[in-house]
C-alpha cells in the first residue's frame, strides 16, 4: 500500500481515537497524543527501512536512519511489533541524548527535567506505536487480499 493510502487510513483512525480518548483523558493528553501520532505517521513508519517517502521526509536528518536501514530488511523485522518498538526506542534514545546535551549546555538539571517530562515521553511512545501498528496491520490485510 502506498504512502497516501497509509496516511489517509492513519488519519481516519486518529479521528476515531480522538473521540474515544476525549471521554477518558484530558484535552492536553489527547493533544499530546494527536501531535505525537501525526509525527509518527509521517516520520516513524515501518517503511523507514527503504528509501521511501517517510525516509525522505527526514531531509538531511535521514542519516540517523542509515543504521536502522542496514539492520532491517523491508517487511522483515521492521514490520513486526518488536521492530516498531525498537524503532520508537531508537528514536526516543536519540531525542533523550539531544535533550541531555541541551540541558547540560543550558545548566538545567538533566534528571529532574526528564522526570518532569516523563508523561509526555510515555504518550509519545504509545502514540508512535499505535501509528506503527496500524501501518503493519494495513499491510498485512492488503497482502492477504492480494493473495486471494
Amino acid at each position: 500500500m502506498n504512502y497516501r493510502a497509509h496516511t489517509t487510513i492513519g488519519y481516519l483512525l486518529l479521528i476515531i481515537l480522538i473521540f474515544i480518548f476525549l471521554e477518558f483523558f484530558s484535552k492536553t493528553t489527547v493533544a499530546i497524543f494527536t501531535i505525537s501520532y501525526i509525527f509518527a505517521l509521517h516520520m516513524l513508519s515501518p517503511d523507514l527501512d527503504t528509501r521511501s517517502k517517510i525516509y525522505n521526509n527526514w531531509g538531511p536528518g535521514r542519516v540517523l536512519w542509515y543504521p536502522y536501514q542496514k539492520t532491517n530488511r523491508h517487511r522483515g523485522s521492521s514490520h513486526t511489533l518488536k521492530g516498531s518498538f525498537l524503532r520508537v526506542v531508537y528514536f526516543t534514545a536519540i531525542l533523550t541524548a539531544i535533550a541531555i546535551l541541551v540541558f547540560k549546555i543550558s545548566g538545567r538539571a538533566v534528571v529532574e527535567s526528564l522526570k518532569t517530562h516523563n508523561t509526555i515521553i510515555i504518550i509519545f511512545v504509545v502514540a508512535s506505536l499505535v501509528a506503527s501498528y496500524q501501518h503493519i496491520i494495513i499491510d498485512r490485510i492488503t497482502a492477504k487480499r492480494r493473495k486471494v
